[in-house]
């Protein structure tokens, strides 16, 4: 038996390491040298079928039945690798690509091969659906027929909407330029997609059972843990952290007639949005800041248009090369309009030689950044950037600036909108900008009609910007919560020595972080219409109102984890804003329109919260072991909180995983697809999956192992959520 099981941890381990350099191989190599010498390799086939039938054999040797539930799960996974292998050999895959009134019984592989059908698939007709008053799609639909000997059936094919038929599966794949022909993708596998789901449903009962079952460690774990108390109240209070100096060169609208143009609907980043967004985002991409020495977005902005030469010399704009300062002759991080031109009045980034600097990558991108951001600040001191005007054509609506404009309405010319506002404002008639804004909304609702946000939407998202900016509470969240560590820490973990004052205080701050995590979560899904888990900035919130709710709930049994959640949480809130240049609202495109994509990340963010507490609690095990010499008991606690986190971290890790397989396998016809954050993720599950199997790895029963080992493995953590974002790329990286 001894020599089964270090042949079954064995080949896990070199596993891992296979699928490691993998990753690697793809990054430098490309994608199609990974498949062909590691992924579909006789060799990596034969390592996945070796583990799994020496982990068979180790499991009948211990007598696992015996372990109804343990059992059921280990088989799980031996069914999910079985369904694998009869996909990876017996399933057939290619496209179709049919054009309006087309009848077609055959599909092409990626060798050129024709396979044949039993029966005929024609095109109907093939349909883009956008989102309401933009042009960005929100679903693409293939009608087709199918006809055979015994019948013919209307079908309806679009993103995350497959149709299935005698085994064959088809996919939206692509379209025509001229919409009167599609490509669909074909998937023959009814025998391997069978296998694999029931092993998913076998993966997700027996999951589902291991935490009510009486005789798992995991219960064993629980009825042993001490129980602690503690207390929920409401305290805290956010500061306002921005200070309100000003410059006299620069000019600015009076501050109740700046608001007024926050409400303006605009077209922007493929949606309708109210103008302040536009404003704030501005801000953000050009200078860093939604401020500008004390001033809002909305102060700069419309200064910018109706003062643009007070402006010229402010340093606004954010240089972060260093050669970049030096071809300016700038000094400091910020730029003015004028320093991008010479005393002749050339650009001066136009006589650069990029023959000579086309090679050097990073040179080239920060030229193209300041280039852009220059861009932009021209085109907000033209009214360029603003398409504030809806022009109907035929049955489409185009939204342009002002001076696009050519249509009139009543006594005022929309396209001259912008030169009335200047004349008005010239004379300080500020009275008519408020008239002036009121008949551009008039207009915009009589020409957009139903296609314009609700006014609940619109003041959703006024309010939303008003809170976007959350760095200063994640960095007090950092703060506090490295002081309670330290203080918990110092008392050695012993809650009855911790002042009640400090406890309801923690969980104070703690609740109102939920609540205000909670409300920006709430508003981004109200305005986008979708629950925000589609990028790196939305995922990362998520995970940061994950930790509060895990925090509050655990804090009565645990209280340790209150400094952990304080860390946790405004940590995860800062790695959010790292992203916040560009954290605009936008409507999913199609693929990423399904349910599933939103419980697939809330699972995996519920794990990495659950993970990450488990390194924490390693952090302060160590802690602990260097500055007391009488702590095992504390040392001995921290590893059974842990391990009671690490059963419900392990299992919403596989869960996310494998509805990620199904939403894949229903989006675009594969389960599996060896994407770098796939491999990650799985490699991640592998790691922590051996830290369960305490009986057969004793040296996980070590505490101060078992802690060092929470600590190196939250590693592959980080690495799969950022590292494969940075590094690797692939379909995921968005998040």
């Amino acid at each position: 038996m001894r020599i089964l099981k270090r042949l079954s941890f064995s080949l896990l381990v070199v596993l891992l390491v296979v699928l490691v350099i993998a990753t690697i191989a793809e990054k430098i190599y490309g994608t199609s040298y990974a498949f062909q010498y590691i992924y579909n390799s006789p060799v990596f086939v034969s390592l996945w079928i070796a583990l799994a039938l020496s982990a068979l054999t180790y499991l009948i040797k211990r007598k696992i039945f015996r372990k109804p539930v343990t059992m059921l799960l280990h088989l799980s996974f031996i069914v999910i690798l079985a369904g694998a292998l009869f996909t990876h050999i017996y399933s057939t895959e290619g496209t179709i690509h049919l054009r309006k009134g087309d009848s077609k019984g055959m599909f092409i592989d990626s060798d050129g091969m024709g396979h044949k059908m039993p029966f005929s698939i024609s095109l109907n007709r093939f349909q883009i659906n956008y989102h309401t008053g933009s042009h960005l799609p929100s679903d693409y639909h293939s009608r087709v027929v199918i006809t055979d000997e015994k019948e013919s059936i209307d079908g309806d094919i679009s993103m995350n909407n497959i149709l299935k038929y005698r085994g064959y599966r088809f996919y939206q794949a692509g379209f025509d330029e001229d919409e009167e022909g599609v490509t669909l993708m074909v998937k023959h596998d009814p025998v391997g997609i069978a296998i694999t789901y029931i092993g998913y449903s076998l993966l997700f009962i027996s999951m589902s059972l291991f935490f009510f079952s009486s005789k798992t460690k995991f219960r064993t774990l629980i009825k042993n843990m001490q129980m602690n108390r503690a207390l929920l109240i409401l305290l805290f209070f956010m500061l306002n952290p921005f200070s309100s100096f000003s410059k006299e060169s620069a000019k600015f609208l009076p501050e109740e007639t700046t608001s007024k143009f926050d409400n303006i609907n605009v077209m922007y980043n493929g949606r309708i949005a109210p103008l302040q967004t536009l404003m704030q985002d501005f801000m953000l991409k050009i200078y860093g800041s939604t401020y500008y020495q004390g001033h809002t977005s909305e102060e700069v902005l419309t200064g910018f248009m109706f003062f643009p030469d007070s402006w010229k010399g402010e340093k606004i704009i954010k240089v972060g090369d260093k050669r970049i300062r030096s071809i300016l002759n700038i000094d400091g991080s910020y730029a003015s309009i004028n320093d991008l031109f010479d005393k002749d009045g050339n650009n001066k980034l136009d006589a650069l030689d990029y023959n000579k600097i086309s090679n050097d990558a990073k040179l080239v991108r920060a030229i193209d950044e300041i280039s852009e951001k220059y861009s932009l600040a021209f085109m907000a001191m033209e009214g360029e950037l603003f398409r504030v005007v809806p022009v109907r054509e035929d049955k489409e609506i185009e939204w342009v600036s002002p001076k696009q404009a050519s249509l009139g309405k009543d006594s005022l010319k929309i396209g001259e909108w912008l030169d009335a506002a200047k004349k008005s404002i010239s004379e300080k008639r500020f009275s008519r900008i408020d008239s002036l804004i009121s008949e551009l909304r008039l207009y915009q609702s009589s020409v957009s009609g139903v296609s314009l946000p609700s006014e609940a939407k619109i003041k959703s998202e006024l309010l939303y910007n008003r809170l976007r900016n959350h760095a200063p509470i994640s960095i007090t969240l950092i703060v506090i919560g490295v002081i309670s560590f330290i203080y918990f820490g110092v008392l050695l973990l012993d809650m009855s020595k911790v002042k009640r004052t400090v406890v309801y205080l923690l969980n104070a701050i703690l609740l109102c972080t939920f609540l205000y995590t909670t409300l920006l979560i709430a508003l981004r899904w109200f305005i986008g219409g979708h629950i925000p888990v589609s990028n790196g900035f939305e995922t990362m919130l998520f995970m940061s109102w994950s930790v509060t709710v895990l925090t509050l709930s655990l804090q009565r049994k645990f209280g340790i984890v209150l400094p952990f959640g304080l860390i946790l949480s405004g940590f995860t809130l800062l790695v959010s804003t790292l992203g916040e240049t560009n954290p605009q609202i936008t409507y999913l495109v199609p693929v990423l329109s399904s349910p599933l994509l939103s419980i697939h990340v809330v699972v995996i963010m519920i794990s990495y919260s659950l993970l990450a507490f488990m390194m924490l609690n390693g952090v302060m095990a160590f802690l602990i072991k260097c500055f007391s010499k009488e702590c095992e008991m504390q040392i001995e606690r921290l590893q059974i909180f842990s391990n009671i986190l690490l059963y419900p971290a392990l299992f919403l890790l596989a869960t996310g995983i494998f509805i990620g397989a199904i939403w894949a396998n229903i989006s675009w016809g594969s389960y599996w697809g060896w994407d770098p954050k796939e491999v990650w993720a799985l490699i991640t599950m592998l790691i922590y999956s051996l830290a369960l199997h305490q009986e057969s790895l004793p040296l996980f029963r070590n505490k101060m192992f078992f802690h060092l080992f929470t600590i190196i493995a939250f590693l592959s953590v980080l690495f799969t959520y950022f590292g494969v974002n940075f590094i690797l790329g692939g379909m995921h990286s968005y998040a």
